[in-house]
């Protein structure tokens, strides 16, 4: 889906991971897991139900991009969506880097998924 998606200069892809989805699952069960990842879905859609397209990357990894955005409302709709996030799942959390689209897509995935990962590092020293 990512490969027919059509980016434009003023896009931002964000790339997001569950924290500790695995621990997750072990504590509350694969059922628990499933709802945290379509609740967590759900929440996205009503923080900006428009201009935005949400693709599951993988088990726990999403990519979203928001449509005509503009960089400094991307760590606002984040917090937004923790902090719904967590009225449903106390236990639950995630880590995120954005990045405005650079005219290819693959290198701004590439981008973002570096900035998520710089988040999850500063994370980890910082418990």
């Amino acid at each position: 889906y990512l490969s027919r998606l059509e980016l434009k200069d003023n896009d931002i892809a964000v790339f997001i991971d569950i924290d500790d989805f695995k621990i997750f699952n072990d504590t509350y069960g694969h059922d628990a897991g499933d709802q945290l990842l379509v609740e967590f879905v759900k929440i996205l859609r009503e923080a900006k139900d428009e201009d935005l397209v949400i693709v599951r990357y993988g088990g726990d990894d999403f990519v979203i991009v928001l449509k005509n955005t503009v960089e400094v409302s991307v760590p606002l709709l984040m917090a937004h969506v923790k902090e719904a996030l967590v009225t449903h799942f106390t236990d639950a959390d995630f880590s995120y880097g954005y990045v405005k689209y650079t005219g290819e897509l693959a290198e701004t995935l590439i981008q973002a998924d570096h900035q998520m990962y710089q988040m999850k590092r500063k994370r980890s020293k910082e418990q």
